[in-house]
């Protein structure tokens, strides 16, 4: 990260500029992007110190959880992330950059007494951004397509679930929580309604449904074009112009 951080200051300069990084990071990719920042910028690292934090515009996270798992759970990221959560908990250097989580909410699993089938999106069926205060909650209407059957993915989402907070009965992309992947005190915590963790879930649901290939469903994911603009939009329309003002 400190290397291509410098690379984009030194590109810059040779264009007579500066340049402002906004570090994204997918996944796991986001609480390291904390860790990275955190570390990189630790005056007490003395001469190992890589990383002007004033050169980072912000921290924005998609899907990555940002809690470690409860004591006495098996810790996948052999205690990475708790060292993290510890260390630079929440939106640590908020004072000097912003922070933004995104989440995504595809998979719902419930008690399997009151387990509705959950839904996937149409491609017919547009998301539309709400924003209500810090708290940003991407809705869709009434369009959406059940899913029928014993789903592999709903088992996949509790296994994922429980393993990553110790309950398997969460709301999230297929892989992290929501409860997890809002990081707390983030400028904007941003819910993505039926978007999942990567295509590939989405591959699996169309397989599991006899469905054709569908391009349309399964682009429904952090990084498919029609999403982007969802999670980034509200960093160029609430964050960015409060961050002028205060320059």
């Amino acid at each position: 990260v400190a290397a291509e951080i410098e690379r984009i200051q030194q590109s810059a300069k040779k264009e007579g500029t500066t340049a402002k990084i906004i570090l994204v990071g997918h996944s796991a990719g986001g609480w390291l992007a904390r860790a990275a920042v955190g570390y990189g910028s630790d005056a007490s690292q003395g001469d190992d110190v890589q990383i002007d934090i004033d050169n980072i515009l912000g921290i924005v996270t998609l899907g990555s959880p940002h809690i470690p798992c409860p004591k006495g759970c098996v810790d996948i990221t052999g205690g990475a992330l708790r060292i993290v959560h510890d260390k630079f908990p929440g939106a640590f250097f908020k004072d000097r950059m912003f922070y933004v989580s995104a989440a995504g909410s595809a998979l719902n699993v419930e008690p399997e007494s009151a387990m509705p089938h959950p839904y996937i999106p149409s491609p017919r069926n547009p998301t539309a951004a709400t924003v209500t205060s810090r708290h940003l909650s991407m809705e869709s209407d009434d369009q959406r397509q059940p899913r029928s059957g014993n789903d592999h993915s709903l088992l996949l989402a509790y296994q994922s679930y429980k393993l990553l907070s110790g309950q398997g009965h969460h709301k999230g992309d297929g892989i992290v929580p929501l409860p997890l992947a809002h990081l707390e005190g983030s400028n904007l915590q941003i819910t993505l309604d039926n978007v999942c963790h990567t295509a590939m879930h989405l591959q699996q649901q169309q397989q599991q449904q006899g469905r054709q290939h569908n391009p349309a469903v399964e682009s429904c994911w952090y990084g498919s074009a029609e999403i982007v603009h969802q999670w980034f939009q509200p960093i160029l329309d609430n964050i960015l112009p409060s961050m002028m003002q205060h320059q």
